[in-house]
């Protein structure tokens, strides 16, 4: 599409379950439900901005942090005790949201590694055959088989060509090499 900004190359990992990892968050140790509350509005905000800016890994592991954090919020009981007050707080809504992105996200993003993959393949097995073809060569040189012999037969008929009449060097050369 004209005017459709291209992804930013990858960089974060190499699967979507490594980007998975990296959206894992340790919240075992957090007392503060309030400021788990602003940790998710931060990392949905950041999650945002990297998706508009084109840059799909960071996107999704923030997307990803964001439901985990929201997920666990859920859980604890001081939610539990005011429901209304923390779900003013975090918003159903941005969670669905989260959702279909971090899933658009996770469709483009595992297209992409498959290519890639696919890219590194078709590279690795390219040098492996210039690699074998370079040893090929090297064995042949070492062996005395490749362009050896024939220096050796133009080297013969230049020899032979010295002193004869520019005529009948090249009818010397056309029956030498017919003969090669």
């Amino acid at each position: 599409m004209p005017g459709e900004i291209k992804p930013k190359s990858l960089y974060i990992a190499e699967s979507i379950k490594q980007l998975n990892e990296k959206g894992e968050c340790d919240l075992k140790k957090t007392t503060s439900i309030k400021g788990l509350c602003t940790t998710a509005e931060k990392a949905y905000q950041e999650a945002d901005k990297a998706s508009k800016a084109n840059d799909e890994e960071r996107a999704y592991v923030l997307f990803v942090k964001y439901m985990n954090i929201f997920t666990w919020i859920k859980k604890h009981k001081e939610y539990i005790k005011d429901k209304g007050f923390y779900d003013s707080l975090l918003g159903s809504k941005r969670f669905v949201k989260a959702i279909e992105q971090a899933e658009q996200l996770q469709e483009s993003l595992t297209k992409r590694y498959d290519n890639r993959k696919q890219e590194n393949l078709i590279k690795e097995k390219q040098a492996s055959e210039e690699q074998t073809e370079r040893e090929k060569s090297r064995s042949e040189i070492e062996n005395g088989v490749s362009d050896k012999e024939d220096t050796q037969t133009v080297t013969d008929v230049c020899s032979n060509v010295i002193g004869m009449c520019p005529s009948l060097i090249c009818m010397t050369l056309q029956e030498e090499l017919i003969e090669v």
